[in-house]
């Protein structure tokens, strides 16, 4: 993940100089044009784009397969819902997100399918995630109150915060 993300700031660094070139070329009509073409550097900004998007998708992917193994380890033994349901929802996040990464292409026009989507699918992914391996934290401890009474009860109060 920190080696992804590394690639993904050198890549904002990248776009955001090659996105003030092409703005410097448009607005002094090409009077101080860059060595280069200007169609090429805007071929290579449109590709970082791309590369860029494809990076955050696959970060994202990453991240959310780091909680489903996290929620594993705390339901202890593998589960259908807990396996299915996740692992579906970050699939799909994995083909929105990179179906829309190639969608966003500047010369295919306006997009086809909207971005926010994949946002909305990680969004989803991480409540769902998040609420199940809370939810067998809390279920955990609720048992084991019941059993040792009163001394246990002040560690759920301790546990919950990772989640």
């Amino acid at each position: 993940m920190g080696i992804l993300a590394t690639v993904q700031f050198s890549l904002h660094l990248v776009t955001s100089s090659l996105a003030l070139r092409l703005l410097r070329v448009a607005i002094t009509d090409g009077e101080h044009a860059d060595p280069l073409h200007p169609t090429n550097v805007e071929r290579l900004y449109w590709a970082l784009v791309l590369t860029q998007d494809l990076v955050l998708v696959t970060n994202t992917v990453i991240t959310d397969g780091l909680l489903v193994y996290r929620g594993y380890l705390v339901w202890g033994r593998p589960s259908k819902i807990f396996l299915l349901l996740p692992i579906l929802i970050m699939f799909s996040t994995l083909a929105t997100g990179y179906v829309t990464s190639y969608d966003e292409d500047r010369f295919t026009g306006p997009y086809h399918l909207d971005p926010r989507i994949v946002f909305t699918l990680n969004l989803f992914t991480n409540f769902v995630l998040m609420t199940l391996t809370a939810g067998r934290i809390w279920w955990m401890t609720r048992n084991q109150c019941l059993v040792f009474g009163d001394e246990f009860e002040a560690t759920p109060r301790k546990s919950s915060p990772i989640c």
